[in-house]
């Protein structure tokens, strides 16, 4: 392995419940983290120190940067609340309300540079719009619900948009369910036009990270690990699993890929994160987080390779964030 990471800063004087949702911005140089404590927090990754601080009536269960708009941030709230916020300042910030036209708990986010889509995963719906020239959204269209077969050993067979990601510059969206597999819509049609029902894999989805330059699709299951597939082929490519670990987990576990699809990132339900090559599924590292009492880590983004985010769920005001940084020394 050519580079390995080291743990940089814990971050415990931060959220008071569990973390949700984690983001770096653009250049990498920041981290938001929204948590079931009602705050959304703006962290400078290089030292660790906290910038900002946003309180709103309902946990933060998602968190994007805008990429069309320079230290801009997109949440997603319990209640239903969209919110836009930039202008950061010791006054204060510009903030706006988004309003798609439905309303539920927001479980994802997702914003297209080019096209200047954005979705959301919101209730049982997913919704995409298109940002106008004015900064404003206006007009929506919802893609269908998922099948629901009420056969099996589910209990729960609410519809949940886990994960929404943009492809083919906005013209293709993958939707991860929690309960009803990974479908890509495509968004001017409505049509599905690909979906893991077809290829008899676990219908539970815990996370989905899709990497732009490789194609490459990696679903976080809830029973063993992550699949790894290409876009358009109905052939698995691969299994990640996390050691000896056990593979059950009955919160979603995230996954992530670097920015040119090198390494993954996967979170796990014993207070471990796995860094394995994509390419052969080899398991580089397995970033350890000894001591925690709730050691159920979800949360997990990276930036460009340089940086490792991780945050515990189901912590209560144990919760904490852990950041990693790329280290050449670490690797073999």
């Amino acid at each position: 392995m050519g580079v390995g990471y080291i743990l940089t800063h814990t971050l415990v004087k931060g959220h008071a419940d569990s973390i949700n949702c984690l983001s770096f911005s653009l250049c990498g140089s920041y981290l938001a983290s929204g948590a079931d404590d009602y705050r959304l927090l703006i962290w400078r990754v290089q030292d660790g120190s906290l910038l900002y601080e946003i309180m709103f009536e309902s946990a933060v269960n998602a968190v994007i940067w805008d990429p069309c708009s320079e230290d801009t941030i997109i949440c997603g709230c319990n209640d239903g609340l969209l919110y836009r916020a930039k202008n950061f300042c010791l006054d204060g910030f510009k903030g706006q309300t988004i309003d798609l036209g439905v309303r539920g708990p927001v479980h994802s986010l997702d914003f297209d540079r080019g096209s200047k889509c954005f979705a959301v995963g919101m209730g049982h719906a997913v919704v995409v719009s298109r940002e106008s020239s004015t900064g404003m959204f206006k007009g929506s269209v919802r893609m269908p619900d998922p099948e629901v077969s009420h056969t099996g050993s589910l209990e729960d067979w609410r519809i949940r948009p886990i994960a929404v990601h943009f492809h083919e510059n906005g013209r293709k969206l993958i939707v991860a369910y929690l309960n009803h597999g990974v479908i890509i819509w495509d968004v001017y049609t409505q049509n599905r036009v690909w979906e893991t029902g077809c290829l008899k894999i676990s219908s539970c989805s815990g996370g989905l990270s899709f990497c732009n330059q490789t194609d490459m699709l990696s679903i976080h299951t809830l029973h063993d690990g992550v699949h790894i597939y290409h876009v358009g082929r109905r052939k698995l490519c691969r299994v990640l699993h996390h050691g000896h670990e056990s593979q059950t987990s009955y919160h979603p576990l995230s996954v992530s890929t670097t920015l040119n699809g090198d390494t993954i990132v996967g979170g796990s339900n014993s207070g471990k994160v796995c860094v394995w090559q994509a390419h052969t599924g080899e398991l580089l590292q397995v970033l350890e987080h000894g001591g925690s009492k709730h050691p159920s880590l979800f949360s997990v983004c990276q930036v460009s390779g340089k940086w490792i985010a991780t945050g515990t769920a189901c912590g209560g005001q144990d919760s904490y964030i852990a950041i990693w940084a790329a280290d050449s020394s670490v690797g073999g």
